[in-house]
């Protein structure tokens, strides 16, 4: 078995991420939620024989992509952030706002 704990000390909190890439998770998850949410409709629709609006194929024809690319924006995002934690790379400091 390795050396390396599992589990991190009480004291160590574990890094959440920064407001960017949580939009980033959020959006993402939203427009593929609405895209599958939209997918259902256009099935529904089809199994009705009536003509659902070009407002949910154009949901879902653009949404699920995109919202599957913000995913793994997301993902990158994290995997840099950890890699820069795991070498001891300070993060850097928030900008301050001029007055």
């Amino acid at each position: 078995m390795s050396e390396r704990s599992v589990t991190r000390p009480a004291e160590e909190a574990p890094d959440r991420g920064g407001p960017f890439s949580r939009g980033v998770l959020l959006l993402g998850v939203c427009l593929t939620a609405a895209a599958f949410v939209s997918l259902v409709v256009i099935l529904g629709a089809y199994f009705l024989s009536t003509t659902a609006d070009p407002t949910f194929y154009a949901l879902a024809l653009w949404g699920f992509p995109a919202g599957f690319a913000l995913l793994m924006l997301h993902m990158v995002l994290s995997a840099r952030r950890r890699r820069a934690v795991r070498r001891g790379t300070p993060r850097p400091a928030p900008r301050e706002r001029a007055a």
